[in-house]
């Protein structure tokens, strides 16, 4: 959703096979980065060691979540509420880490290019989750469908519990949705700013919005709470992240069958062309000879 530590977990997870070896994902964004942002060689040698170590605290960050959401299965009770508090500190964390960083990419690059790397981090990730939602064969409405029932199920909602759980889910997807909006202008905003200071107060803006995602999703527990049990909160959260496991799987799996394929349709196909060519040799064959 916003911000640099948007990734789902799962995807973070799974991203090194999905998209065909870490060392090709982390190549390809170094890439994209490296244009985006216009960085000279000194700016380079500069910046690379510092977004290293902001990634590997933004990935041991997300661990923790992935962690916290994979434990819920087998918690107790009060562990698992003691969970839920956690996600929240886990979110909180989130967020200073990107308020820390951006003060520290802005001693290496401008402003301008800290602005850049905000959109393109988040552009990346969303373009990956894209190409997994495309290669799913699936449409995001029939993803969104498929997510609810997933959902429904994990947590063993009863009619009444449903009846009263999604339009609450809803109307905060809705805050949520806003927000993000609210972010996607700011960022579009940049490219009209008039000097450093104003795309240093853009960023500002931006990191607050996360911080106002961070007490959407306290919120949000809080009002589920009022629905339905802790457990059942719980899978909620780990049912996100297992359904997006699934999506992903599926993809994986459909990606085999076609490269699995693809020999026997090369074959097919050479077969289909010398067909094509016997069958032309031979009306050639049949044609009377001209005069």
């Amino acid at each position: 959703m916003l911000g640099f530590l948007s990734l789902a977990p799962a995807l973070a997870q799974d991203e090194d096979e999905e998209t065909g070896g870490n060392d090709k994902v982390q190549s390809a964004k170094a890439a994209l980065i490296t244009r985006r942002l216009s960085l000279t060689p000194q700016q380079a040698e500069r910046f690379w060691p510092v977004y290293d170590e902001f990634d590997r605290e933004r990935r041991l960050n997300l661990k923790s979540l992935t962690q916290l959401r994979d434990r819920f299965q087998v918690a107790s009770d009060d562990e698992i509420k003691s969970g839920l508090r956690q996600m929240t500190e886990v979110r909180q964390k989130d967020v200073a880490i990107e308020r820390e960083y951006i003060g520290k990419f802005g001693r290496v690059i401008s402003a301008r290019q800290t602005a850049e790397l905000y959109k393109t981090e988040i552009e990346f990730q969303k373009a990956i989750w894209s190409r997994v939602l495309q290669g799913s064969g699936q449409s995001e409405d029939a993803v969104e469908s498929a997510r609810a029932a997933f959902l429904t199920h994990k947590m063993k909602l009863t009619a009444e519990q449903s009846r009263q759980f999604w339009p609450v889910y809803n109307e905060l997807q809705r805050e949520k949705n806003a927000n993000s909006q609210a972010s996607e202008r700011l960022r579009g905003s940049v490219n009209n700013a008039r000097s450093d200071a104003e795309v240093t107060d853009l960023l500002k803006q931006m990191t607050d919005l996360r911080q106002k995602d961070v007490d959407l999703e306290k919120k949000q527990t809080e009002r589920f709470l009022k629905i339905v049990n802790a457990r059942q909160a719980a899978m909620f959260y780990k049912g996100e992240i297992d359904f997006r496991r699934k999506i992903i799987q599926e993809w994986r799996e459909r990606r085999r069958e076609q490269v699995g394929d693809r020999p026997k349709r090369e074959r097919l196909e050479q077969f289909r062309e010398r067909r094509e060519n016997l069958r032309e040799r031979r009306n050639e064959q049949r044609r009377p000879p001209r005069e």
